[in-house]
């Protein structure tokens, strides 16, 4: 009896009557073959997230903001070794200095001591001498204590767009994607900690109103919405929730340890947890949409 324009009498269920064998199932594999397997969506997610970002360096180039001074605090050592509001800094102890970022991560590694800073002043080489202070600070990358050098002086707020080549673009498309599941992580982090509020989290309301933000902006802030979600995804997929990609790698990894599979039962209740655990978050998400979309109307 004919069942469909795909059904075929010679194929396995659902397009056929033949049942698939045992060995073909996902049960059968071995736990680092159901671990590979589960890890596939987590990993396009992250592939997704570093082709985006690569093509957002490829096509627009890297944000910098030049390393043209514009505050100097007063009693530092910054205004100490004379430095004046429009300085143009081109070296520091001898290395050449072509944005602010590459400045700060110089003097940043500094802490308590004394640098040849080159600037150019009226349009005059000048070299200046000064001594960073030492301060402990989070690091931006992991968050964690850092001894840091400062000197109490800041940039001009602009940004300017420096080519990079293919090359250079990969490597910044994968450091900014790391960067970024740094930052997902550190949120999840707090939220454990309660040091982050869950009146911060979003759903889909406040993903709607931000892409469509984004799309206005132009193109390229699209694409960095884009590529901030999909690395959102793979990190909280990794999460070890039941009915999540974590949650069913930490069950696999159980039941590898365990020597044999866990029962139906076991894994009704793990899987009720889970869905239990995530209508939580979703109401939660909802009624902090709900909350914002008022208060916009309000005004």
């Amino acid at each position: 009896e004919q069942q469909g324009a795909h059904w075929d009498p010679e194929a396995m269920v659902p397009h056929g009557p033949k049942p698939v064998p045992p060995d073909r199932w996902f049960e059968s594999k071995p736990v680092l073959g159901r671990v590979f397997i589960l890890m596939a969506g987590v990993t396009m997610n992250a592939i997704l997230t570093i082709v985006v970002a690569t093509s957002i360096y490829a096509g627009y180039g890297r944000s910098v903001v030049p390393a043209v001074v514009d505050t100097v605090v007063a009693g530092k050592p910054a205004a100490a070794a004379g430095f004046q509001k429009g300085d143009s800094v081109v070296s520091l102890d001898g290395t050449s200095i072509r944005n602010w970022w590459e400045f700060l991560e110089g003097v940043s590694a500094r802490p308590g001591a004394t640098m040849t800073v080159g600037v150019v002043r009226g349009g005059a080489p000048v070299s200046l001498t000064v001594t960073a202070e030492s301060r402990i600070e989070p690091d931006p990358g992991t968050g964690a204590p850092r001894t840091m050098g400062r000197i109490g002086m800041g940039p001009v707020n602009r940004v300017i767009r420096e080519p990079v080549g293919f090359g250079q673009s990969v490597g910044l498309g994968w450091r900014s994607t790391v960067s970024m599941a740094g930052a997902v992580t550190g949120v999840l982090g707090g939220l454990f900690r309660g040091t982050v509020g869950v009146e911060t989290l979003g759903g889909p309301i406040a993903i709607a109103r931000t892409s469509v933000a984004a799309a206005k902006t132009g193109f390229e802030p699209l694409l960095t919405l884009i590529a901030f979600l999909s690395i959102n995804l793979a990190v909280l997929n990794l999460l070890p929730v039941p009915i999540l990609d974590g949650g069913q790698i930490l069950l696999t990894l159980a039941e590898g340890v365990r020597g044999k599979p866990f029962s139906i039962r076991v894994r009704e209740l793990f899987l009720k947890v889970g869905v239990a655990l995530i209508l939580v978050l979703f109401a939660i998400v909802m009624f902090n949409d709900l909350r914002s979309l008022v208060r916009s109307w309000i005004g």
